[in-house]
């Protein structure tokens, strides 16, 4: 993907924290955390980078399954983290917390501040066929040149970080053609793209 969010995220692990929360920028900027125990703990370093969201295994995240999201109340799929814009994420969290997510077990999760607004906005890949283009019935979803292989009903994208929406197909014989919803976000990959074809 072309998400780009390299992001240190020191994790403090210790005997009965789970569920206490930790601010990782305070901890990159070199103020206390916010965990606080009496208890020695230890410190391991994990990089949580979108951009190889299917190489992204991280020990101690769900036994090597990318950690769950939360923004606001609501639980989403790891990969929805490249459709958000990264300049409107204040804050980021660790959560240390046993926690079932679509049939699968986590045990973190990483909770995004993002403006109220910007939650309010966040619509399913489902909503965005159904609102944005005349696609009927079930419908491939590729986002930023990557096919979509999580839920399409849980997955959720921000409309206003979207660049374009373009409708393809995939041809079955002759019989048979199967819609392909491409997607594009604005990340600036893409948008000097756009602005390279425009010029040219």
């Amino acid at each position: 993907m072309t998400f780009k969010w390299p992001l240190l995220v020191v994790l403090c692990c210790s005997f009965g924290l789970y569920g206490q929360k930790k601010n990782v920028l305070d901890e990159l900027k070199g103020k206390p955390a916010g965990l606080q125990s009496n208890r020695k703990t230890v410190k391991r370093t994990y990089n949580v980078d979108f951009d190889v969201v299917k190489d992204a295994k991280y020990p101690g995240f769900g036994h090597g399954i990318e950690p769950i999201i939360k923004v606001g109340d609501e639980l989403i799929p790891f990969q929805s983290g490249h459709f958000i814009d990264q300049g409107k994420i204040k804050n980021i969290n660790v959560i240390r917390k046993d926690t079932v997510f679509a049939g699968k077990a986590y045990d973190a999760i990483l909770e995004l501040e993002v403006p109220k607004a910007l939650i309010r906005r966040l619509i399913t890949l489902y909503d965005l066929q159904r609102q944005y283009t005349d696609v009927k019935g079930k419908a491939l979803y590729v986002v930023n040149h990557e096919f979509i292989y999580e839920d399409p009903g849980t997955l959720k994208i921000d409309p206003a970080y979207i660049l374009e929406v373009r409708i393809g197909q995939v041809d079955y014989g002759n019989d048979f053609q199967f819609p392909v919803i491409h997607i594009l976000t604005k990340t600036k990959e893409n948008i000097e793209k756009k602005n390279t074809i425009i010029i040219r």
